[in-house]
This record gives structure tokens, C-alpha cells and sequence, in this order.
């Protein structure tokens, strides 16, 4: 068996790939041992995916929705306590669910303290995220992402890392998400809040939707890969770095998401 990225053999090779990060919340996509190799794995997860979780733009989602890291700790963003003077005082603080209740983790013990006494501060800020982050930093996360998600539903054929490796078509991706190069455009918009209750016809319930992802291809022989997180639709195209195919897709098809389209004839046929 070979890598997907480096190609090289994977035999001895221990690491199970979390194709989007545990801390985004992925506890179940992922891809078997052997099919990123332990030095691909552990590339992306500091060069790749840890820049990109570290960013104010998903720091402060993560923290609201209190997600945990891959050590179990809650997320920290920055707050300012305002105290009497009117000056601030700068700690980073954590957010635990606990039942029906918040935790709040205060990491500065001074600020801790002077809230526990009621010591004037008596006003917080946050740091404001970015609209969206880098687009070198967030091109690549994406196209890591869409490779491994294509080879996830390779898994049952035969054969399926050797001709996947063997694809022309896919080496630039595959090359960009390893080793980087001219940015790769990626197309961006929010379809939801995150926190939107999403309906499960089946047991007539509500859950929230931490992710989705789905393939398009379009009628101008573009491969495409969609990936929602927390409501926000990425989209990157799998054969060149270029969007313009999923904005022609989008005006012929009145802006739907394609994560939508099947979804949305099955429940008109339910």
C-alpha cells in the first residue's frame, strides 16, 4: 500500500487519518492505516491543520460551541476584563458544556480572582474574527480535505489506492495539499447559522449540523468538492485551481447548494 500524498510505502505505518479534524468535531470520517502514511499525517496535523484551527476566524466558533482539542481541553479565545480605570486586562478564557450549564475557564488567575471579588471589572470584550481566513492557508486545508473524502468512497473497490494515485487528473491537488504552491481559489458563503436546527424526517427530531460534504460534477466535466462547516459552504475544484465552473453551475441553478439538490427531492417526494 502507498501514501496518497507522498506515494511512498505504507506497510509499517500506524496513523488513522481524521479527514476534518477532531476539533471541528469529526469523530467518524476517517480513513484506515496505511492510506496516509505517519509523516503525511503528522505534517498536515502541524503545518496544515493546526495553523487553520489556531485562526481567530475558527478559534472563536469553536470556543462558542465548546468544542475540545485533541488533549480534551476547551478551546481558549482572547478576553479583555475592563476594570474601574478604564483600562483592560488581556487572559484567555474556555467554554465547557456541562448538562444544561457552562463551564467558563478563566486562565489568568489575577483576572480570575478580581471577578471572584468583585473587584470593579465589570465589563468583557472579544477579539473579532476575520470574515474568512488566508486563502493559501485554507485552499490547502480544503484540498486535503476533498482528497481524502474522494478516497473514503474508494474504500470498498478493488484496487482503489492504485488507480487513485495513478489519475493524472488529480496529481495537482494532490500535490498542492502536500507540498503547497500557487494559491488554489476556492469559492466561500454562509448557508445557514450554525446553530440552525436541521430536521431528521425519520425520528421527527432536530440536530445541529457540524459538517457535511458531497461531490459535484457539472455538465463542463468539473469535479468539485463541497464542504459545509458550521453552516459555511467551501467549495474547491478538483482538477485545476479555478471556480469559475461553480459560478456558472450556481446562476443555472438558482444559487442551491449542491449539498441540497438530491436532499431536497427526496423530501419533496416523502
Amino acid at each position: 500500500m502507498n501514501c496518497i500524498f507522498c506515494e511512498n510505502e505504507t506497510s509499517t505505518d500506524r496513523s488513522i487519518e481524521h479527514i476534518i479534524p477532531e476539533s471541528l468535531g469529526n469523530k467518524d470520517h476517517t480513513l484506515p492505516r496505511g492510506v496516509v502514511c505517519d509523516k503525511c499525517n503528522n505534517y498536515f496535523a502541524r503545518k496544515v491543520e493546526s495553523p487553520i484551527l489556531d485562526l481567530e476566524y475558527f478559534k472563536l466558533t469553536r470556543n462558542e460551541e465548546g468544542l475540545f482539542n485533541k488533549r480534551g481541553r476547551p478551546v481558549t479565545i482572547t478576553a479583555l476584563f475592563k476594570d474601574e480605570t478604564g483600562g483592560y486586562l488581556s487572559t484567555d478564557i474556555g467554554i465547557s458544556p456541562d448538562g444544561d450549564t457552562l463551564n467558563i475557564h478563566i486562565l489568568n488567575e489575577m483576572v480570575f480572582d478580581r471577578i471572584r471579588s468583585g473587584d470593579g471589572i465589570n465589563e468583557v470584550m472579544f477579539l473579532k474574527a476575520p470574515m474568512e481566513p488566508p486563502v493559501g492557508l485554507l485552499g490547502r486545508f480544503l484540498a486535503k480535505i476533498a482528497v481524502e473524502s474522494f478516497v473514503l468512497r474508494l474504500l470498498d473497490a478493488p484496487n482503489f489506492l492504485q488507480d487513485f494515485i495513478r489519475e493524472e487528473s488529480l496529481k495537482p491537488i494532490r500535490k498542492y495539499a502536500r507540498y503547497g504552491g500557487e494559491d488554489w481559489v476556492y469559492h466561500q458563503r454562509i448557508l445557514y447559522p450554525r446553530n440552525y436546527p436541521q430536521p431528521d424526517l425519520i425520528p421527527n427530531e432536530y440536530y445541529q449540523c457540524l459538517h457535511e460534504f458531497d461531490f459535484l460534477y457539472t455538465t463542463d466535466s468539473e469535479l468539485y468538492f463541497v464542504l459545509a462547516i458550521f453552516g459555511v459552504e467551501y467549495v474547491i475544484n478538483m482538477g485545476n485551481p479555478s471556480i469559475d465552473g461553480y459560478q456558472r453551475w450556481l446562476e443555472k441553478n438558482d444559487y442551491i447548494s449542491p449539498l441540497y439538490t438530491e436532499k431536497n427531492i427526496q423530501a419533496m417526494k416523502v
